[in-house]
């Protein structure tokens, strides 16, 4: 009989082998503490708005001025 058929030797191998469910706990626990650590570090990557908001209030402005100008509008 080849030993890979041999009934002791198959049964001691599934002994050995790690559960399925440790793997999925493993899985769970690693895209959580990913989750938690990119949760965690979002503020740090944002940049601030306040200086876009400025930029863009600006530029309203400007169109605001020269836009008549522009079309023939003031004279």
């Amino acid at each position: 009989m080849p030993p890979q058929l041999n009934l002791s030797r198959i049964i001691g191998n599934r002994r050995q082998r790690v559960a399925p469910a440790w793997w999925a706990v493993a899985a769970l626990l690693l895209v959580s503490i990913g989750g938690l650590g990119g949760w965690v570090v979002r503020g740090a990557l944002q940049t601030s708005g306040a200086g876009l908001t400025a930029l863009a209030q600006e530029a309203a402005y400007t169109y605001g001025v020269y836009a008549p100008i522009a079309s023939g509008r003031w004279r």
